[in-house]
């Protein structure tokens, strides 16, 4: 959120070996931990929370943080990772230093992603696991502060785990809301709602173009283009998650094949159909639908 003043920015390394010495010399354990301890998604940049607010799943929201992370601190990488039921949002950061002041930075990469999921999971998720590169132990108020969650040390990179089916829940929290989106009435959809739903009907015959959603909604192309601008989407964005959604909507319920869905929805073939939802959820079709079995008993 520096971008307007220069003179905010600190040089990286220099900062985090002040921020391990000065918490060391004070006695503070894990002092990254009660820095960041209270973020929320809603303290990112306000042009980063649109983008995140436009993805449709937790899947895409996290794999937007990791691409616009990267771009944003070039000292670090981010990437998701899955193993069986395990998801992982992974990290690196790419800078020398002592372990204390590493683990500083660690915290803030980790806790960041904590929210994200947050966002999404409700404020009472907690990491199955969380992962550090230093050896050194994570103090009791942490473990106390993450009860249920393994932590793992001295790894090649950091992590964050959650179970896998999370990664389809939606977006559409007020946690990952932008601000002008929480002070809307509920009962008012906005413009991109509006326009998926009006989309429904036309998924079937393949890919509605641009210049037909324009004339359903009673305005040029270009207008089309700057409102859906607006709220950091495009027209391609919107409508694969007006098929995604529909989609979801569709495999909940057990009286739909998953074959009967992928060609209600435009797709060509039930295999392309499942290699798009994935791309989206994190999961298959047939396992989304295990996970919504689970859920309801």
């Amino acid at each position: 959120m520096f971008e307007d003043d220069l003179q905010a920015y600190l040089p990286l390394l220099p900062t985090l070996d002040f921020l391990a010495s000065a918490s060391h010399l004070d006695g503070i354990r894990d002092l990254g931990l009660a820095t960041i301890n209270h973020v929320d998604v809603s303290d990112l940049n306000q042009g980063f929370l649109a983008t995140l607010s436009a993805t449709p799943t937790l899947q895409q929201a996290l794999a937007t943080y990791c691409r616009l992370g990267s771009i944003e601190n070039t000292n670090v990488v981010f990437w998701l990772e899955q193993d069986g039921e395990l998801a992982r949002a992974c990290a690196v950061l790419d800078a020398p230093g002592p372990q204390s002041a590493r683990r500083c930075a660690e915290w803030s990469q980790n806790m960041t992603l904590v929210a994200v999921i947050r966002a999404c999971a409700g404020l009472n998720w907690y990491p199955r696991e969380m992962a550090f590169t230093s050896n050194a132990p994570v103090s009791v108020s942490a473990r106390e502060q993450f009860p249920n969650t393994r932590f793992l040390l001295g790894q090649r990179y950091t992590w964050v785990g959650l179970s896998r089916r999370l990664l389809a829940l939606p977006t559409r929290s007020p946690g990952i809301a932008t601000a002008e989106q929480r002070n809307e009435p509920d009962s008012r959809a906005t413009f991109s709602d509006s326009l998926k739903q009006l989309l429904r009907p036309y998924l079937r015959d393949g890919y509605p173009h641009i210049e037909l959603a324009a004339e359903i909604v009673g305005t040029s192309v270009r207008t089309l283009q700057r409102r859906l601008a607006a709220v950091g989407s495009s027209y391609s964005e919107l409508l694969q998650q007006a098929r995604f959604e529909a989609a979801r909507q569709l495999i909940a319920n057990p009286d739909v094949t998953l074959t009967d869905a992928a060609y209600d929805l435009g797709w060509s073939c039930p295999a392309t159909f499942s290699r798009a939802f994935r791309q989206f959820a994190g999961v298959s079709p047939s396992e989304f639908r295990n996970f919504q079995k689970r859920t309801l008993h």
